[in-house]
């Protein structure tokens, strides 16, 4: 199916090798189109951190909401907690997690989905920028605090 993750490096694989020989796609081959269909609905699936700022945020936010609603679930069920849903109450830790997965899977799909179709490098474009965005919110929220004015000895 191609909205499951645990099919997503198996894909981007195939769409790499397809793309080194040639990015265009036959649609009277069957093959090719059944390729094609399933890269179009698992970048649809994937396309929330693709998306402009402010977008990609919305998705993120319900997303994340997502996560700590089943691991909320799975503590109840007394399940093995998924790792990458644990701690998602904290900002850092939320942000950490959609940068890494813009930066291991959005980045990746959508570089190669626009050597597939050229107009959709906006993007690929968008989920750069995101990454920056998260990259540079993390590194604010961990940064020490630099601008606090300490008295001198002289009392000022």
């Amino acid at each position: 199916m191609a909205t499951d993750m645990a099919q997503h490096f198996a894909l981007m694989d195939v769409l790499e090798t397809h793309t080194r020989s040639d990015p265009n796609f036959d649609i009277e081959n069957e093959s090719d189109r059944k390729l094609l269909v399933g890269l179009i609905v698992h970048a649809a699936d994937l396309s929330g951190q693709a998306l402009k700022r402010e977008i990609a945020l919305f998705w993120g936010s319900k997303v994340t909401q997502e996560f700590i609603n089943q691991s909320v679930k799975e503590t109840e069920l007394s399940l093995p907690l998924s790792p990458w849903m644990l701690g998602l109450e904290n900002e850092i830790t939320k942000l950490k997690m959609q940068r890494g997965f813009v930066e291991t899977f959005i980045i990746p799909q959508w570089t190669l989905m626009s050597l597939v179709v050229p107009s959709l490098t906006h993007c690929k474009d968008n989920a750069i920028s995101n990454f920056e965005f998260y990259d540079m919110k993390i590194k604010e929220l961990e940064s020490p605090v630099t601008d606090i004015i300490l008295p001198t000895e002289s009392g000022t």
